[in-house]
């Protein structure tokens, strides 16, 4: 895959982009009249109609801005969403800083961060983000158990970015602590199987409860509790190196490869292969076939990849334009500048070229050097409702598949 350094596609999103899933929108405490809930509407059938907090709206944009994680990040083009799309794993992701493998990525080199390079070769595989709020600590080697701190870490630490405001903090992790694992309904009650599993998925379930000598009587399920997500939120010292790694949740792992640390494994088999020889379990072809089984069940997602329709993807991005309309943020000149930034950013990535996209540039532009006001904000409400209309007209008379471009 060729790796560009001023490119605005340095890391492309996967051709299948995980699908979106967060937490309010099915939470109980989340209905009642719309009226007394500090809701947005989000524009389009992106979320089928339902509503979205203000500070998670404003941490999903902050996750999509390039500008969150410092200047060079902005140059290539790079966000949160690039490595971690709708806060999954990009499988895709490939640098030369990570041993040519996709799906690992050394962040501790001049490459993102004029300061942070640690003469170090030390990639490691993109965790997923989902459910994170359950699975401290953080980050592989598990060194803190406070979210906000890991994400200050990896914005000021990682990519030597100045400290954040405090209420864009807050939001990222808003954002964060939504990001909810896909449905299994392959999956019963308190993460066993439910009716209907292969037989080898069973078998494969029995050896993962099956307690082992060499893990001193503990089974696959001690530091994997089903229970629990499958991680007992522990860290533990593994490998000749005897390095700190914190228990991995094992939910979505048949979309979530590569496996292990540092993405030595590209299958489950694989995978498999590498812990057996690391833990000296001794696993016969049969048990390793069985428990794959297991894992391939218990890893499934139901639907798991957003549809290939231009619509929805506009219609997202145009949802952050909300919080410079109306809300909490709406006066606020750095949401203002970061919102109209990320937003523009995104469609010229999308629409470049179209006809259909100038309007709506027409009115963001002039906005974008300009502090919050209403006069913009009445250009970029009627600029916005266009831009959604012309692209749901050319998404109807497409293929599903196809990307066409709006007249």
């Amino acid at each position: 895959m060729p790796v560009t350094f001023e490119g605005r596609n340095m890391i492309p999103l996967p051709p299948k982009v995980p699908r979106r899933a967060l937490r309010f929108e099915s939470a109980p405490e989340n209905r009642g009249p719309a009226s007394t809930l500090p809701w947005v509407n989000l524009p389009g059938d992106t979320d089928g109609g339902r509503r979205t907090p203000w500070a998670v709206l404003l941490g999903e944009m902050l996750f999509h801005a390039p500008r969150t994680l410092g200047p060079l990040s902005v140059r290539m083009g790079v966000s949160c969403h690039s490595c971690h799309p709708h806060g999954a794993t990009n499988p895709t992701v490939f640098t030369e800083h990570s041993y040519m493998v996709p799906g690992s990525i050394d962040l501790t080199v001049s490459y993102f961060s004029p300061t942070g390079d640690d003469g170090i070769l030390n990639a490691h595989v993109v965790p997923t983000l989902r459910g994170i709020r359950f699975t401290a600590p953080y980050p592989l080697d598990g060194r803190t158990y406070s979210l906000r701190e890991q994400v200050r870490n990896v914005i000021v630490g990682e990519f030597a970015v100045p400290e954040v405001p405090g209420h864009l903090m807050d939001a990222l992790v808003a954002f964060l602590n939504q990001l909810d694992p896909l449905p299994n309904p392959k999956l019963g009650p308190r993460g066993r199987l439910a009716p209907g599993a292969s037989e080898a998925a069973q078998r494969g379930e029995a050896a993962f409860f099956l307690p082992r000598p060499a893990l001193d009587g503990d089974s696959c399920a001690t530091c994997h509790p089903p229970e629990l997500g499958f991680s007992d939120g522990k860290v533990h010292v593994l490998g000749s190196q005897r390095e700190r790694y914190d228990t991995p949740t094992l939910l979505g792992l048949v979309h979530t490869p590569p496996y292990l640390h540092d993405a030595r494994a590209r299958t489950i088999p694989e995978a498999l292969v590498e812990v057996d020889k690391m833990l000296g379990l001794g696993l016969s072809a049969d048990e390793r076939k069985d428990l794959t089984a297991y894992l391939e069940t218990i890893g499934d997602e139901a639907d798991p990849y957003e549809p290939d329709r231009r619509d929805r993807r506009v219609a997202l991005s145009l949802s952050f334009v909300d919080l410079v309309l109306e809300g909490p943020y709406s006066q606020d000149p750095l949401v203002w500048r970061l919102t109209l930034e990320t937003v523009m950013r995104e469609l010229e990535d999308e629409l470049k070229g179209t006809r259909s996209l100038e309007p709506f540039l027409a009115a963001a532009r002039p906005a974008f050097t300009r502090p919050p006001n209403d006069e913009d904000r009445r250009a970029l409400r009627t600029a916005r409702k266009a831009l959604l209309d012309a692209t749901r007209r050319s998404t109807r008379k497409a293929p599903a598949s196809a990307r066409t471009d709006p007249p």
